[in-house]
């Protein structure tokens, strides 16, 4: 029985190439995005996870600080036996060194040099390829490397035991080497010890400072701590400490923030090279995911209801024949199954095509080798049956109520039902486009906006002042020579504002760039479902238009009474679009402390878009039907 459904199936996809290619390509189209877009989610929500104490690890903050002092941690190591371990990072001091390997004393600048505690390891999962993570911190002006950092500096050879010279006066000795970090909320490519700043300052205070807040603490708690008890502990220590160190008093707010919670974490807002994800953007792309779904579901459902007339005649058949409702719903749920498994297929080679793509946009965020993950081909193959079984339900179900006497007579292959339902679901689709484009243009207008703001000052050459001249080296060693007299045991940074804003926006831009691909994909996949239903009218209209053009019909008449159906399905997904889009882009600005205001002439903007899209979708096919001889449409007549 399931042979002679397949091979229905295929009969009917050769016998309908036209559709069955619309039908695959969407779909596959639609699966492939979202695909991306999951494994984009996966990604973003995968950030410290491979650190197996996860839910033990806290990060000291106080207020919206997430950097303390150097004294915080190894006082709540002390004083609080809730407190296993405790690690500090050193994240901005040394970040950037010049580093000198080798006989040929051959120079780099290495991003991300970091310091922390001896104990680190203990605290963190960083797995090591070379060299004992219960030592490997344990003297003073040691580092440990990670794997491509290493190869960068000595070649495919075991580092461990080799100099590195920091600066051409400081000599650290590399004694580990770890697996790249990847998906951790600081950027990491070498991890020094940290009491060496101390030596590299030559400061005796350093190690034990409440103040100079730069160093992000992180605890690892025992088993079954109460945290809120444990906060409420903290505070009131700190309290005595505090009136001791500073003479001061008040109410304090020193609290934990669990490990898993830093990278979508908003409300820290000093802190030293955190990456942070963005929540929003994962609804948001959420939702574009599931609609780009729907919409070539929709595909799915409409040309096969649309070609209801085509099959009726089989179903009736089948039914004076003896076949069982059971068995035509089976039939014909199974040739949705089959178009969804080829979907799915080909939707695996656009994925492998455009993840270059989105990987560029993404910065190397999504994970290459998902197809080595079981998660993902239990997802997959779920996906294959659910998409399958929903695109077909409705379908299999309208196609096999129908009575089959009234089907040989053909009183029962043209329902008006069908047809309002398929206009619903196109109005739908381009009611999701509609907003789609409204979105792009917000975004974009918004990021320009951003750019190009008078800040009020020129925010070229600021070093978080103005710098008159152009001579802005000169004025950095003034600055640093300034700042050494009075504060030599700390380090002198400097950051220009404009490098700084740039960095800001480049995470909207990315979101910019996404969102803007996936409404093209969108509207594509929208437009393959109307071509579609173009061209099953022209097909199902054939003979009227034939007597309409041997009557005198125009070609500009008869493109103008196809399209009339179609433009007004378009200026019904606007005008519900439009309420739709204006709250939820508003909603969006309002994240901005300086945002663009939203402008209703993106209304009209997007109708012209759509009809443009719907009228370019539907007169390729309408002209050329238009254009026809008469005569050889009705020879037959």
């Amino acid at each position: 029985m399931l042979r002679n459904y397949i091979k229905t199936a295929f009969r009917n996809f050769t016998r309908n190439k036209v559709y069955s290619f619309i039908n695959i390509f969407g779909l596959a189209v639609g699966v492939a995005l979202f695909i991306i877009i999951s494994l984009f989610i996966h990604s973003e929500f995968s950030y410290d996870r491979f650190n197996e104490k996860i839910n033990n690890i806290y990060r000291l903050d106080k207020g919206d600080w997430g950097i303390l002092g150097t004294a915080y941690g190894p006082d709540v190591k002390r004083n609080f036996p809730e407190v296993k371990e405790f690690a500090r990072f050193s994240v901005h001091n040394i970040a950037n060194p010049l580093i000198t390997v080798g006989e040929n004393e051959r120079e780099m600048r290495i991003q991300d040099f970091l310091f922390a505690d001896t104990h680190v390891f203990d605290v963190f999962t960083f797995d090591f390829l070379r060299g004992n993570p219960q030592t490997a911190l344990k003297e003073p002006y040691s580092v440990v490397l990670t794997e491509s950092m290493a190869a960068k500096l000595f070649g495919n050879g075991n580092a461990v035991g080799e100099t590195i010279m920091l600066e051409k006066e400081h000599p650290f000795k590399v004694t580990g080497i770890i697996k790249d970090v990847k998906r951790f909320h600081l950027n990491v490519n070498a991890i020094a010890e940290f009491s060496t700043l101390a030596k590299l300052y030559k400061s005796k205070d350093f190690l034990n400072s409440y103040g100079s807040w730069n160093y992000p603490t992180y605890l690892l708690l025992k088993d079954g701590v109460n945290i809120p008890e444990f906060e409420e502990k903290l505070n009131d220590h700190f309290e005595a400490v505090y009136q001791r160190e500073f003479n001061t008093s008040g109410e304090l707010d020193f609290h934990l923030t669990a490990l898993e919670d830093i990278y979508f974490d908003t409300d820290i807002k000093y802190e030293i090279g955190v990456k942070h994800g963005n929540i929003r953007f994962i609804y948001i792309f959420i939702a574009i995911a599931l609609f780009i779904l729907l919409i070539a579901s929709i595909n799915f459902i409409n040309l096969t209801t649309a070609k209801a007339s085509i099959r009726a005649k089989e179903v009736g058949l089948r039914k004076v024949v003896g076949g069982a409702k059971r068995q035509l719903v089976t039939q014909f749920l199974s040739e949705s199954l089959l178009i969804s498994l080829f979907a799915f297929l080909l939707a695996l080679g656009f994925t492998e095509l455009l993840m270059p793509r989105f990987n560029e946009l993404l910065q190397g965020e999504i994970y290459n080798h998902y197809y080595q993950e079981p998660f993902f081909w239990m997802i997959y193959i779920a996906g294959i049956l659910l998409v399958g079984l929903l695109s077909g339900l409705y379908p299999a179900f309208y196609l096999t109520a129908f009575d089959p006497v009234s089907v040989m007579k053909e009183r029962q292959t043209r329902g008006r039902g069908g047809s309002r339902f398929r206009r619903v679901l196109t109005v739908f689709q381009f009611f999701i486009s509609v907003i789609l484009i409204i979105g792009t243009v917000t975004i974009y207008r918004q990021i320009h906006y951003m750019k190009n703001k008078d800040l009020g000052f020129n925010k070229e050459h600021q070093v978080y002042f103005n710098i008159i001249g152009n001579d802005i080296e000169s004025a950095i060693n003034h600055m640093r020579s300034i700042w050494n007299q009075f504060v030599p045991g700390y380090p002198f940074e400097y950051h220009f504002l404009d490098q700084m804003l740039d960095r800001q926006y480049k995470d909207d831009e990315r979101f910019g760039s996404l969102f803007s691909w996936f409404a093209f994909f969108a509207i594509l996949i929208a437009c393959l479902g109307l071509y579609g239903l173009s061209l099953f009218a022209t097909q199902r209209r054939t003979k009227e238009i034939g007597i309409r053009k041997a009557n005198g019909a125009g070609v500009n008449s008869i493109v103008t009474l196809f399209l009339k159906d179609f433009t007004l399905n378009v200026l019904v997904a606007n005008l519900i679009a439009w309420p739709a889009a204006y709250f939820f882009m508003t909603q969006w600005l309002n994240n901005f402390p300086y945002r663009t205001e939203f402008e209703y002439w993106i209304f009209g903007l997007a109708l012209v878009l759509s009809l443009l899209i719907a009228v370019f979708t539907v007169s390729w096919q309408t002209l050329r039907a238009a254009n026809t001889n008469p005569a050889w449409i009705l020879r037959d007549e």
